[in-house]
């Protein structure tokens, strides 16, 4: 089975057995502080970060300063391993996710790495692809179902094609999202929200704004809005109805404040009136939207989800009170996110079967949420999605050597 950290636990129980192969990397910190802040940092697992490539030749640099509570040094270069190149690996395309390449490693394109370096990517998997030159995955039948499916949905209005994945964790469903993105991306204009967590855990400014009557996040807004101006620029300048969504966009960027908040509003009613280019909105750990919000109002009461303005953008477009013309809906939901994790949700979803007087929070959540589909993503893979990922994990030098039947058959075939 997938583990959280975006590899499968026959990784883990691999490395346990090869304690005596060099490490990548040998650190020494200056005080127990630095280490305590550096585990305090690694217990947060569901925060989404930029991405950024490997630069060939040198593995990512993890340095504490001021901020840990110490210094940490390399205690010699020579013992930093250069990044692993995956140059051997196919480019992941439309044109080859068919049923002959299920099961076979693919190396992101750049035009998929500048979409995750704008809107950011799961810390999880950024973790997974920091010692690669370029980040890989395994091409599995879910995506290439799923992809199959909301390419032929182009052109149509996404009241019909709103989906969420559901699996264990460490499935794969950041990982699947992240596929169905990029043989998208050539065709199709991407929103792509790596975790909704940030839109409800008052980590950003907001204000009451009379005119809405709600509250008002310009500072995520303007976020937004610069990154899907940036990653959709060259698509959207093909078309009439594109090039005024991309203005709208960069504008509102630009001015930020409340501007912002007008522009993204202005451009989510857009993407339900033009036809000229499909439109996929995906929003990783989208379970967060469908509970109350870590906000307050002014008398310190927490405020509910669809209170805030980004999170109904969205949740009205998951429950279709509102549709894309032309595009499609993809949610995943995330168990990392202990404290974000939704009652509501898994029981409209048929996930769980709750209990007659089970507390699932405000009744608008079970009502945005009754007509979205769920499909799930496997933890356990067929022999030749094993076979692939063992071989993605040895060229990747997550394991070393060959794996034992044992490990083989209990943790990755299905």
């Amino acid at each position: 089975m997938l583990t959280r950290n975006g590899l499968c636990r026959v990784c883990q129980e691999a490395r346990s057995l090869q304690r005596t192969a060099e490490p990548a990397r040998r650190t020494i910190s200056t005080s127990a502080r630095s280490t305590a802040a550096q585990k305090a940092q690694g217990s947060q697992k569901g925060k989404s970060v930029g991405f950024k490539g490997g630069a060939k030749g040198s593995a990512p640099a993890r340095e504490g300063g001021a901020a840990s509570g110490g210094s940490r040094f390399l205690l010699d270069q020579s013992l930093v391993k250069p990044a692993v190149t995956l140059s051997h690996l196919p480019f992941l395309s439309a044109s080859n996710a068919t049923e002959t390449a299920i099961g076979r490693p693919h190396r992101f394109p750049a035009e998929a790495t500048s979409l995750f370096g704008s809107f950011g990517i799961p810390a999880s998997l950024a973790d997974h692809f920091q010692y690669t030159t370029e980040p890989a995955s395994v091409l599995r039948a879910s995506t290439v179902n799923l992809h199959t499916r909301l390419d032929n949905a182009a052109g149509q209005s996404s009241a019909k094609h709103r989906v969420i994945l559901v699996g264990d964790s460490g499935s794969g469903k950041s990982m699947t999202m992240l596929q169905i993105m990029t043989l998208l991306k050539p065709t199709w204009a991407i929103l792509y929200i790596p975790n909704a967590v940030k839109l409800v855990d008052a980590s950003s400014p907001y204000t009451y704004s009379r005119e809405a009557k709600m509250f008002v996040q310009p500072t995520l807004s303007a976020s937004i809005l610069r990154s899907f101006a940036s990653v959709n620029e060259s698509l959207l300048t093909g078309t009439p109805d594109g090039k005024q969504l991309l203005s709208i966009a960069k504008q509102g960027a630009d001015k930020g404040g409340q501007a912002a908040v007008d522009a993204l509003d202005r451009v989510f009613a857009a993407v339900t009136k033009q036809s000229s280019v499909p439109i996929l909105i995906a929003v990783d750990s989208v379970q967060a939207l469908f509970r109350t919000s870590a906000y307050k109002d002014t008398t310190n009461k927490p405020l509910e989800a669809y209170a805030l303005s980004i999170p109904r953008l969205l949740l009205e477009l998951f429950a279709g009170q509102r549709s894309i013309v032309n595009g499609a809906l993809l949610g995943a939901i995330s168990t990392l996110e202990t404290p974000w994790q939704s009652p509501a949700l898994p029981a409209s979803l048929g996930l769980v079967k709750a209990h007659p007087y089970a507390d699932l929070g405000d009744p608008l959540y079970s009502a945005f949420a009754k007509t979205i589909e769920p499909v799930a993503v496997p933890a356990h893979m067929p022999a030749r999605e094993a076979e692939g990922l063992s071989s993605l994990l040895r060229d990747s030098q997550h394991i070393h050597g060959s794996l034992s039947n044992r490990l083989y058959v209990q943790t990755m075939l299905s």
